[in-house]
């Protein structure tokens, strides 16, 4: 268990998601999925879907970070995690559009890095055909330690791909650098409620 206090889970809830669905960046969406790097030297493009409410009616405040479907963040926020060193871990620029509006200075994670980590035991999940649903996570240490600590700073679990699991000095950098947006809920205190926060 002692993984559960120095991971946490990159917030998986938010008022707005980034649609990938245009003519530009169409043939890269089925990229984002897969468990390998991505040769891709261009620009990806996004529109902005706000839940709750109708996104051609109104204004919206941008933000610094995204998390759906892909962990999408600010310039400043790349840089500061890249000096982490991040094992598997591309960033693409993206330009994001919202009505007349367009966002320069983005950048997409892809995160390649698959562990499967969950704790088969002490976990409490359904694992059903192709998915799986998690209510509580605990992380293996028996599988943890056989990885060296830099190679798994950030990874995506093996057994729930979309779930992204950060190292304490992950969150840390963030955290030190004032930049808002981003949300952690450590391992051990995480539920399938925070899911949906």
């Amino acid at each position: 268990m002692k993984y559960d206090e120095q991971y946490y889970i990159l917030g998986e809830g938010s008022v707005a998601s980034l649609d990938y669905n245009t003519e530009k960046s169409i043939p890269l969406r089925a990229k984002f999925s897969q468990r390998n790097p991505i040769d891709f030297d261009g620009t990806l493009y996004a529109k902005v879907y706000c839940y709750g409410n109708d996104p051609k009616k109104e204004k919206f405040n941008i933000g610094n970070y995204f998390n759906d479907p892909r962990p999408t963040m600010i310039h400043p926020l790349r840089e500061i995690l890249e000096k982490l060193n991040l094992f598997k871990i591309q960033f693409f620029p993206i330009v994001i559009e919202h009505l007349e509006d367009k966002y320069e200075g983005f950048h997409l994670m892809h995160c390649y890095n698959f562990i499967s980590a969950l704790h088969r035991e002490r976990s409490k999940y359904d694992m059903g055909e192709g998915l799986c649903f998690i209510d509580s996570l605990s992380l293996d240490e028996n599988v943890l330690d056989q990885i060296p600590e830099e190679e798994r700073l950030v990874f995506c679990l093996g057994e729930r791909t979309t779930m992204y699991i950060v190292h304490e000095k992950f969150v840390n950098a963030v955290r030190e650098s004032e930049i808002d947006g981003m949300y952690f809920t450590k391992v051990k205190d995480w539920g399938i409620g925070d899911a949906f926060d």
